[in-house]
């Protein structure tokens, strides 16, 4: 539909906030995605780390790998 390459973090960034709408919780960048989920064990998000994007629901992490000890570059609440 927009014509994006496969995994482009600009594309899905726009997909995101743009079309989607979703919030943007910037605040948390540098944070693990651990601590993140202690401060914040209720709602879903999106969560960007480096080369990868994760989703927590309620405290649990949906991955295919461990990724709790990775550092938050970006999160999207759903």
């Amino acid at each position: 539909m927009f014509d994006c390459e496969q995994l482009c973090v600009c594309c899905y960034k726009f997909l995101l906030d743009e079309v989607y709408g979703l919030d943007r919780l910037e605040e948390f960048s540098g944070m693990t995605i651990s601590e993140f989920s202690e401060c914040c064990p209720n709602g879903t998000y999106l969560i960007r780390i480096d080369n990868h994007l994760t989703c927590m629901r309620d405290g649990v992490i949906f991955d295919i790998w461990n990724c709790t000890s990775k550092e938050i570059r970006l999160i999207w609440k759903v």
